[in-house]
């Protein structure tokens, strides 16, 4: 997943490829939000992976690599 603030937090996923963007994206409004959803979509949020995930939200992007349950990935393959 990359996400980049705009005018909320746009959330856009990929295939493992890294370069084939799924139809689902997501807007949230605040870091909250999107911590939240790291955390939904990691089988270990670890802290060394949340430090970082810290940096790139002051940052205003960044990305994380989601380890996500089937039925997660089947959701995001859906428009």
């Amino acid at each position: 997943m990359e996400f980049v603030f705009k005018q909320g937090w746009d959330c856009r996923f990929f295939e493992e490829d890294l370069k084939t963007a799924l139809p689902h994206r997501a807007l949230l409004k605040d870091e909250k939000s999107v911590v939240d959803l790291v955390v939904r979509g990691r089988v270990q949020a670890s802290g060394p992976v949340m430090y970082d995930l810290g940096k790139q939200i002051r940052r205003k992007r960044g990305g994380i690599w989601l380890e996500l349950t089937s039925e997660q990935y089947a959701k995001l393959k859906r428009p």
